[in-house]
């Protein structure tokens, strides 16, 4: 003999399985459109905040070459007694700037070295193996560098540098340094 199952069991059979369907829909299709809109979000403000960035960054880079451009030409054109001269007027750039804390410093292809923050390389230090040389070799104007981790510090840096022609000391080439990171705020 069947068992007859009320009306109400029926739809109930019947309805819950097409409501849970229903639902597994809904929340799927919100679930999709929330990453979507996640996203999109996430990229607007990327964007913004890489424009943001590259706005500081070009004004850092603006304010540190207006800062070396004229100790480049001082150096150039001013003939110093000697280097105990030249080193006092370079000191001067020692916080010039407070993302080129270290001041300038200048080397040439015979080994001769000078650095404004008075660090005396050891005997190993071979100027022209630098990149901040090598880099400055190819540039009559300031160019920034590819970051590398400075010797004296460990921490990751970029060279401003550039080729001069200093005054009373032959064809030397002129470098600057700054830290980036956490000076600098963002990574170059």
């Amino acid at each position: 003999m069947k068992k007859r199952t009320s009306i109400t069991t029926q739809l109930m059979l019947r309805i819950i399985p097409l409501v849970v369907i229903l639902m597994i829909i809904v929340v799927g299709s919100t679930m999709l459109l929330t990453n979507v809109s996640v996203r999109e979000m996430a990229k607007s403000e990327l964007k913004k905040d890489a424009y943001g960035n590259e706005k500081v960054l070009t004004r850092f880079i603006s304010d540190a070459l207006s800062n070396l451009e004229p100790v480049k030409d001082t150096l150039e054109t001013v003939d110093f007694v000697d280097d105990k001269a030249r080193l006092s007027y370079m000191e001067t750039t020692v916080g010039l700037n407070e993302s080129i804390p270290n001041g300038v410093y200048m080397g040439d292809d015979q080994g001769h070295y000078l650095d404004a923050s008075l660090w005396e390389p050891g005997a190993d230090y071979v100027v022209t193996e630098r990149d901040w040389y090598q880099e400055g070799m190819k540039h009559d104007d300031f160019t920034l560098g590819v970051p590398y981790q400075d010797a004296d510090t460990g921490q990751l840096i970029v060279s401003i540098s550039s080729k001069a022609n200093i005054k009373g000391w032959g064809e030397y080439r002129f470098s600057r340094r700054y830290v980036s990171g956490s000076d600098l705020g963002v990574y170059l």
